[in-house]
């Protein structure tokens, strides 16, 4: 069967030249849209040159992260370019779909592809210095702080539903882009805080209470799918409500399908992410067990004076004659492999064989 390609998505005033919705149809059709392709070409470009500066500089760096990547930037092709992102401009129920899958789906499997570490183990260090300093600013801290992102997932949903941005992305194909764009940064953001970015920052207790806040969270992704459900009057009126279209559901019965794919997408959505903050939680806790055992077994460590570091040392990692950061702060293993903490650890490393030899005392180490 020949694919049914269209050039642009469908206005309201073609809706009518649209077939009918079936299975074939939804396989079959496929529109265009320049906002995803060039997202996707930007996404994939920069992943594949980084993975191949990585290794060449003899880093390892894990096939399944690829992978996930790339499923990432394939989902993001399929629901704009195939059969959803040809309906979605007839159907808000397939319109919803779309948004649901660009805001949690896609980015939960871009930032599987854990891009801020490659980012860091690719780029020189000045600039990686400079990522990693713009990702602890506070707006970006916010927004992955696992207590934080999950909230935001039923503001932004709340957003799109019921402010102009409906009708306006429906309206004009910029807009329509935009709104693409828009959902997929601030849900890898989101994501990051949530996946976690290789870095082991997280208390086990902020881990807890994000996994509370998250049983909450599950709680107020219902509240935007309920409302569109059980709403009698149509939102984007404009729109919708001039959409000539011969077949399928009425306008209002199209929204009550939309606020039920809404409702069950996103609280099905939250499950797998549920999973990895607990997951996150066990390992935090299990990890602090054992720096807590390393210091009761080596209570010298702990007792003994401190002198103060000069600023030279301070600032090259050393803390002073005969002193070195603990080993958990510059190990590369507990820094997720970023390339400045290798260096930085291998240097501290180095400073502390020179000044209590290569036998010093490490607890065993757990995956983190």
């Amino acid at each position: 069967m020949p694919l049914d390609v269209a050039a642009v998505p469908a206005p309201a005033t073609q809706a009518a030249t649209v077939p009918p919705l079936t299975v074939s149809t939804l396989l079959t059709s496929w529109t265009w849209d320049s906002a995803a392709v060039v997202l996707a070409v930007i996404l994939s470009a920069a992943y594949v040159l980084a993975v191949r500066r990585v290794r060449a500089r003899g880093l390892a760096w894990p096939v399944g992260r690829n992978v996930a990547f790339a499923a990432g930037v394939g989902s993001l092709l399929l629901v704009t370019l195939g059969g959803i992102g040809r309906y979605a401009h007839v159907l808000l129920w397939v319109y919803t779909i779309q948004v649901v899958v660009l805001l949690l789906v896609t980015p939960a499997l871009l930032a599987f592809g854990r891009p801020v570490v490659l980012a860091t183990d690719a780029l020189p260090a000045g600039s990686a210095q400079r990522l990693l300093h713009a990702m602890g600013g506070r707006l970006v801290r916010a927004i992955t702080s696992p207590l934080v992102g999950p909230i935001v997932v039923p503001v932004v949903l709340a957003a799109v539903y019921f402010t102009p941005v409906l009708r306006v992305s429906l309206q004009h194909p910029w807009a329509f882009g935009a709104l693409h764009v828009g959902l997929i940064l601030l849900g890898l953001l989101i994501a990051i805080g949530l996946v976690g970015d290789g870095v082991d920052r997280e208390t086990s207790l902020a881990l807890a209470i994000a996994v509370a806040v998250g049983l909450a969270e599950f709680l107020l992704d219902a509240v935007p799918g309920m409302v569109v459900r059980l709403r009698t009057h149509l939102l984007a009126p404009e729109y919708w409500g001039t959409l000539h279209r011969p077949w399928g559901p009425s306008p209002l019965t199209d929204q009550q399908h939309a606020g039920a794919v809404l409702w069950f997408v996103a609280e099905v959505a939250d499950l797998p992410f549920l999973v990895i903050l607990v997951l996150r939680w066990v390992r935090a806790d299990a990890r602090e067990a054992i720096h807590i055992d390393y210091q009761l077994d080596n209570p010298g460590l702990a007792a003994s004076p401190q002198p103060a570091p000069s600023p030279a040392a301070a600032g090259s990692g050393e803390l002073g004659p005969g002193l070195q950061r603990p080993w958990w702060e510059t190990d590369p293993a507990r820094l997720g492999g970023h390339r400045l903490a290798r260096e930085y650890g291998a240097r501290s490393d180095q400073h502390g064989a020179d000044q209590h030899g290569a036998d010093r005392p490490r607890p065993p180490d757990i995956d983190g």
